[in-house]
């Protein structure tokens, strides 16, 4: 029987490799990464696989394992993984879905185009949060930037059902 040699990582390393999944999956990083999106919305549970973490550019120059990475978000204060060990939840977001123009509405969207008329005519990303106060959390693209963020880009508003 061969034995298989394992060593504790680098703690420094461990909390780099927590520290940049925590980004890559935080509501703000969401808005910007098409990349993460399109896999989040094949996900109906708004899971993320640890493998395709882990060959995200910014974590794999930090280590080409992805059970290093499953070590490093064990000690991740803001996310938790599966059961199963493989897969990481979308953060506080319940599901995402993308709206454009010309396309007819889901009915329960249609109800808020009286005061956010955007929804019939730009592409729009509906964001539904697993609880209202997660939701928050989009408020915080107010401080960003106009420059960076035009304000057409983005669609604020609370919606409750």
């Amino acid at each position: 029987m061969q034995l298989l040699s394992y060593s504790v990582p680098d703690r420094q390393l461990v909390r780099r490799v927590a520290s940049q999944v925590e980004f890559h999956l935080s509501d703000e990083n969401l808005a910007k990464d098409a990349f993460l999106l399109k896999h989040v919305q094949k996900n109906k549970m708004g899971f993320v696989s640890i493998k395709l973490l882990t060959s995200l550019k910014k974590v794999e120059y930090l280590t080409h394992d992805w059970w290093l990475t499953l070590y490093a978000l064990q000690f991740s204060e803001l996310l938790e993984v599966n059961e199963e060990g493989t897969k990481v939840p979308f953060g506080t977001i319940a599901s995402i879905r993308i709206l454009r123009p010309g396309r007819k509405l889901p009915s329960d969207v249609r109800k808020y185009t009286s005061d956010f008329p955007e929804l019939l005519s730009k592409h729009c990303a509906l964001v539904e949060y697993k609880s209202l106060g997660s939701a928050s959390a989009l408020r915080s693209l107010e401080d960003l930037d106009r420059q960076s963020c035009p304000r057409d880009s983005v669609l604020y508003g609370e919606f409750v059902t």
